[in-house]
């Protein structure tokens, strides 16, 4: 059965989507949570160290961390950078992606399975999937719902501009889920690709 890589840009309902097509039946994975595993790695963190510099790392109850903040600070402002953590993380998200895959159609060969990748197409990962679903959203739609979350404007402004811009995922992906209206029109919307993708 297809598996379905779930991208989009920052604060336009990517994990809210994720979450509509678990509740269907969906097995669901988040390259964002497969990162948060690899920053904990030492030879990760003494690769982000290296490239960012040793303001990036914390002493935190008795453990080296990144300080994910200071090196989301340093990434959203610096190409290079960022391209050079990217780097050192990637390879390592897709590896776990691949793993998690395997182990998954190993036990369940007719399983739907939709990973939430952020970076799917800056980072050229889309070959690893069978399908391409991008989430879009109305920037001012998106800069009201992450207001009200707390999110300053300038903060999300700074991460889309890090980002592919979105008319450009929506042409490079198969399918398209506009997620700029009530969570019902989306949740129609995921149902009807979730049933066709897993022929039912």
């Amino acid at each position: 059965m297809p598996s379905i890589a779930l991208t989009g840009n920052f604060g336009m309902g990517k994990s809210t989507v994720l979450g509509l097509f678990r509740e269907l039946g969906a097995h669901t994975l988040s390259a964002d949570a497969l990162v948060h595993e690899a920053l904990k790695r030492p030879a990760i963190i003494r690769g982000i160290s290296r490239a960012l510099g040793p303001g990036v790392v914390a002493r935190r109850k008795g453990r080296t961390v990144i300080d994910k903040q200071v090196m989301a600070n340093v990434i959203f402002t610096d190409t290079e950078k960022r391209r050079a953590v990217e780097k050192i993380l990637h390879p390592q998200v897709i590896r776990s992606v691949q793993q998690r895959l395997s182990a998954i159609l190993c036990k369940d060969p007719s399983a739907v399975i939709v990973v939430e990748v952020p970076l799917l197409f800056e980072g050229g990962y889309e070959g690893h999937f069978d399908t391409s679903v991008v989430v879009s959203c109305r920037r001012d739609v998106t800069l009201k719902r992450l207001s009200r979350k707390g999110v300053p404007g300038h903060e999300v402004l700074r991460r889309m501009k890090a980002q592919m811009a979105i008319t450009q995922k929506i042409k490079r992906a198969d399918l398209v889920i506009d997620n700029s209206g009530p969570l019902d029109r989306t949740r129609a919307r995921v149902e009807k690709i979730y049933r066709t993708l897993a022929g039912r």
